[in-house]
């Protein structure tokens, strides 16, 4: 059920998307001929004609499209026709084209707003990573481990490490200033505004004065070595980097940087919030358990409310356990208040969506692997397992996350998706006349080509791992191993006693 209700909620951001270029279109004079859920490939499973305009859905229910009669070389309105999208201004026709993305964007705001004023923004907290085991033949499940177990330690080695978190945050912040390819970076910053007199009413009162922060936007210069001249460190309360010492004439000081600002962006990009700090952690487990490839390795492991203890853990040949890394335990802050939970929402977002530019990152330089790509199929099963985990409102989360990701990734400059066209529209309005429709045509089709052909990745993906070699069987062991390690693990996994549960 839960995996149905996903398809729904899928289903109706592509309405949606498709809706917009629809209802723009109508309010500029543009017939359109058809409006289609589903990608068009073979008959319609539905179809009816409501005036103007066929609406139909088609097998292959991950896709959608809005038919002008531009796109039907047979069709009988002339070419010279007021209805036809390519007679329209310039401006109309983004208007047209930005239309999707829009009330994507739009529609992933707003539900996320709603979920965080209705059930609250979803945080990740604890200091471990949950596990979910992945099948009852893996190295995990072997050993003894259950769902929501929390991994402690690896090989003797905290998860939450502060040290560790600390150079991992730093290091990002001085890499994303060392990108900065126009000697300027944009940066968010958190100054302290207690007042002295603040200061001392708190020292006479022998209580700690509230610390009062301002946020400002700085926008530095950097000098000939693309740099900012400050030190950085993490403060205690995980909150960005905090500056710790600059030279009087360096770039941070003429942009008005002083000791103890704490900065939260750098060009944009947030280096503090939960997001930021599970995803360190998550990074050193997966990190952690690939380095033992069909090797046995101490872990030490956290169930409810009992004493953390040690288990055994063997990987397959791939150096996987069978289990799906949750980065800490997710509780929901609920903010009634409408202007705050817009922001908190806006700004919950974009971190996803950060995020999103680098896995895509990583993928491309080959750090991380292309098995992890996951396709409609891939997204509507995982999304059910989470509804099923968490409730409604994660799906609602999710749905909003897809929403806001898939309007970004449409406004990439691909021939074939919106932001292809927008980019051949920036092209006309600056040179004042169209790029050739020839041109277009051709980059269109090889767009949707190179679109295809990534589809047919994923979908290959999705039925691999889901039908095919499911994910469970993938990190299995043999049964020589199997039968070889499943005495010791059951005699050496205690389980929590009565006195140690809640």
């Amino acid at each position: 059920m839960s995996v149905i209700l996903m398809l729904v909620l899928i289903s109706i951001l592509i309405i949606a998307h498709e809706f917009g270029h629809f209802w723009v279109a109508r309010k500029c004079g543009i017939r359109v001929e058809k409006f289609g859920f589903g990608l068009p490939f073979g008959p319609a499973l539905w179809s009816k004609k409501v005036g103007e305009t066929e609406y139909c859905i088609y097998p292959a229910l991950f896709g959608g499209f809005v038919s002008f009669p531009d796109d039907d070389p047979d069709s009988e309105i002339p070419a010279d026709s007021p209805e036809r999208l390519e007679n329209k201004t310039v401006l109309q026709r983004f208007a047209v084209m930005i239309a999707g993305v829009t009330v994507n964007a739009f529609l992933g705001w707003a539900i996320m707003t709603a979920v965080i004023m209705v059930w609250g923004l979803p945080n990740a907290q604890g200091v471990d990573i949950t596990i979910q085991v992945m099948g009852e033949r893996t190295g995990a499940a072997i050993a003894g481990l259950k769902n929501d177990d929390q991994i402690v330690a690896i090989d003797g080695e905290r998860v939450n490490d502060f040290e560790r978190e600390r150079a991992s945050r730093v290091a990002k912040a001085k890499a994303l200033i060392a990108e900065s390819t126009d000697g300027q970076v944009a940066l968010t910053v958190m100054k302290n505004i207690t007042t002295p007199m603040q200061e001392k009413q708190g020292e006479a009162s022998l209580s700690t004065p509230p610390q009062i922060y301002e946020t400002e936007h700085v926008q530095a210069v950097l000098d000939g070595k693309g740099e900012l001249g400050v030190t950085f460190d993490i403060p205690e309360d995980q909150v960005g980097v905090v500056v710790t010492s600059l030279e009087e004439t360096s770039p941070a000081s003429k942009a008005g940087l002083t000791p103890m600002d704490k900065v939260t962006e750098v060009n944009h990009v947030p280096l503090s919030g939960d997001i930021r700090l599970v995803m360190e952690r998550l990074d050193f487990v997966q990190d952690m358990i690939s380095r033992h490839k069909g090797e046995a390795f101490p872990v030490v492991v956290k169930r409810g409310d009992s004493e953390p203890f040690e288990v055994m853990l063997k990987t397959n040949e791939e150096g996987k356990i069978g289990v799906q890394l949750v980065p800490g335990r997710v509780i929901y802050e609920k903010d009634s208040n409408p202007l705050s939970a817009s922001a908190k929402s806006a700004e919950y977002l974009s971190r996803f969506i950060v995020l999103n530019f680098e896995m895509m990152g990583k993928i491309f330089t080959g750090q991380a692997d292309t098995k992890m790509l996951s396709g409609p199929i891939g997204i509507v099963a995982e999304g059910g397992k989470m509804i099923d985990q968490r409730g409604f409102q994660q799906g609602l989360v999710l749905m909003a996350i897809i929403s806001i990701i898939l309007a970004v990734m449409n406004l990439l400059p691909i021939p074939a998706l919106d932001g292809g066209h927008i980019f051949f529209l920036i092209i006309e309005a600056l040179k004042g006349s169209p790029v050739k429709k020839e041109i277009q045509e051709t980059a269109v089709q090889f767009g949707f080509i190179g679109l295809l052909a990534l589809m047919g990745f994923v979908v290959f993906n999705d039925v691999n791992n889901y039908f095919i070699n499911p994910k469970d069987a993938q990190y299995s062991l043999s049964d020589e191993e199997i039968q070889a390690d499943t005495k010791k693990a059951v005699q050496s996994t205690p389980e929590p006693t009565p006195e140690s549960s809640s």
